[in-house]
């Protein structure tokens, strides 16, 4: 069992404090999902991009890595951050192995979930960078629903996915029926994470009033 956290802000300046402090939190909360490593994506307003990983646990190194001078230098850019805990299911413990996956330098991805006969897809020694090889140029524009359903067809296992493609300068989610994930909508930001009770504790503990909130599972199937 791996967990997935993230924020986006609707602000077109960056990042508010109370921003990093909601994935901060939600971050370090979700180690209880998994604490063999920690990574995250920083997605900025501009397409820009970076990853952040090691292989260790979220309380070990999640205020140093918002803290890290990547992500402080891009407050005034940030539009995203992507958050994973790791719990490994194969694969070494080790930095390499962690979320997030790059794939040609434009697409990275985070995923939850235990995929079947990985290989098939990819010679990768974790299914997780696998499935990154096949989604990203599945999510693309100007790919038919046919070619699609092809590709999501090859997927054998459960997921819940959240992945960023500078080329197109998009953010994703998508879950199949194996994997939560949930969305709540705040005034200034939206929130997602693996358990949907996570997101309400956080939101409420920092000031947010839950009956003005939106919270939804995420439909299976389905790519916002």
């Amino acid at each position: 069992m791996c967990g997935i956290v993230g924020v986006i802000s609707k602000s077109h300046f960056g990042f508010m404090q109370k921003h990093l402090d909601l994935f901060y939190q939600l971050l370090h909360s979700d180690e209880l999902r998994g604490d063999d490593a920690t990574g995250l994506i920083y997605i900025e307003n501009d397409s820009g991009f970076g990853i952040l990983k090691d292989a260790v646990p979220a309380s070990w190194c999640a205020d140093s890595m918002i803290r890290h001078n990547l992500l402080t230098d891009r407050i005034r850019k940030g539009k995203a951050l992507i958050g994973h805990n790791r719990k490994a299911t194969m694969g070494r413990v080790v930095a390499e192995t962690s979320h997030p996956f790059v794939v040609d330098k434009t697409f990275a991805m985070v995923h939850n979930g235990t995929l079947r006969g990985h290989k098939k897809l990819k010679e990768t020694e974790v299914d997780s960078e696998a499935l990154a090889h096949l989604l990203e140029p599945v999510l693309k524009s100007g790919v038919s629903k046919e070619e699609l359903e092809e590709q999501m067809g090859k997927i054998d296992g459960a997921y819940a996915v959240s992945a960023y493609s500078q080329s197109e300068n998009s953010m994703f989610l998508l879950r199949n029926g194996e994997r939560p994930l949930s969305l709540l909508e705040l005034p200034d930001c939206w929130l997602f994470a693996s358990e949907s009770g996570l997101l309400l504790w956080i939101a409420g503990r920092n000031g947010y009033d839950l009956a003005k909130a939106s919270l939804k599972p995420l439909k299976e199937h389905v790519i916002y």
